[in-house]
């Protein structure tokens, strides 16, 4: 397993790249928004909250990333008789090691623009930049893509085509209503770990259903 693991690992290794324009391009839209609200506005704590938006915006592209891998990379792996427990583990570490590595790309891309445009706008404090993110988000963050991935190609393997479109249907009305829940979350963040804790018992159902998918 550990030699399956290792060999996933490198054979994912040149899609690597893929974390920094999904990690450069959500800096790029929160930055040049920053500005804007800075050279026309007085409001700090836009600001100040912008940052995590660019961060939430990095995770769901990597969310998307970790989908596209197990859902297409995962049964391409089967056809050459690998192991199911390796390939799957090593497919998660790579979608994990991807969202840290645009973490850690999003968060100098941050520091380092904000400083530069603290520069021009003084009230664009770098030092305030992360106040709005606590820190045992940024774990979440790392291990979110992989979960949701998991939940997302095991649903696609038990259910077929009809329970992706069910998922996709309650993540598009979550988003439309965001203002409904996500000011609980902004006002007591520690409430993030229910909905985690939802995610991650699914993600292990999706993950026993990828174990006995069928090799096409």
């Amino acid at each position: 397993m550990k030699r399956m693991i290792s060999a996933c690992l490198r054979f994912e290794a040149p899609d690597l790249w893929l974390a920094v324009p999904a990690a450069l391009f959500p800096v790029l839209v929160v930055e040049v928004t920053a500005l804007m609200i800075a050279a026309t506005e007085d409001d700090p704590e836009a600001l100040v909250l912008l940052p995590g938006v660019g961060m939430i915006l990095t995770v769901v592209l990597c969310c998307v990333l970790g989908v596209v891998y197990l859902c297409s990379n995962f049964p391409l792996l089967l056809q050459f008789s690998a192991s199911r427990r390796g390939s799957l583990a090593g497919l998660c570490l790579h979608i994990l090691r991807m969202t840290v590595l645009a973490e850690v790309i999003a968060a100098a891309a941050t520091i380092a623009l904000g400083a530069v445009n603290h520069g021009f706008f003084p009230r664009f404090a770098v030092g305030e930049l992360w106040r709005g993110i606590p820190v045992f988000v940024w774990p979440i963050c790392a291990v979110l893509p992989v979960l949701v991935g998991l939940v997302w190609a095991g649903v696609l393997t038990r259910f077929g085509r009809t329970g992706g479109w069910v998922l996709y249907f309650l993540f598009i009305g979550g988003c439309f209503s965001t203002d409904k829940w996500l000011h609980l979350l902004a006002e007591q963040p520690w409430m993030v770990v229910f909905p985690v804790g939802v995610l991650a018992a699914l993600a292990v159902c999706g993950a026993k259903w990828l174990m006995k998918a069928a090799v096409k």
